[in-house]
């Protein structure tokens, strides 16, 4: 299983090979090669498409999507798959992190009578 630094590296990897050789299709055994020399000579993640989009999958070509690879306007672009990123972890701090951002106007009643009060002083 490959982790988020692994599939981070990997990305990061892929996406400037590709534009840096300018390739014009989507290569799914060039890709394989970027992505298993940047997981150390791991194949954790298959390399699979053609044309101008691919997708890297973990661990089979049957296995859930990390990342998508799309060529538009002559450069290549590599972007994470949000639900392959789902732990319980992760979502721990997703809700820790929106509780810790929440504002007083999207709290029902607080929220309301902080914006009363703040119309009635002037302020």
């Amino acid at each position: 299983m490959a982790t988020e630094v692994d599939v981070t590296r990997t990305i990061n990897a892929i996406a400037t090979t590709l534009n840096d050789q300018k390739l014009r299709e989507f290569d799914a055994d060039r890709v394989q090669e970027i992505a298993t020399g940047a997981l150390g000579g791991e194949q954790k993640l298959i390399a699979y498409g053609s044309g101008t989009s691919g997708e890297l999958r973990e661990g089979a070509v049957d296995g859930p999507a990390v990342a998508k690879v799309t060529l538009a306007k002559g450069e290549w672009s590599v972007e994470r798959v949000p639900a392959a990123r789902g732990s319980e972890q992760l979502d721990q701090f997703e809700q820790q992190r929106s509780k810790e951002n929440e504002t007083e106007y999207q709290k029902p009643v607080r929220g309301r009578a902080a914006i009363w009060k703040k119309k009635l002083s002037g302020g």
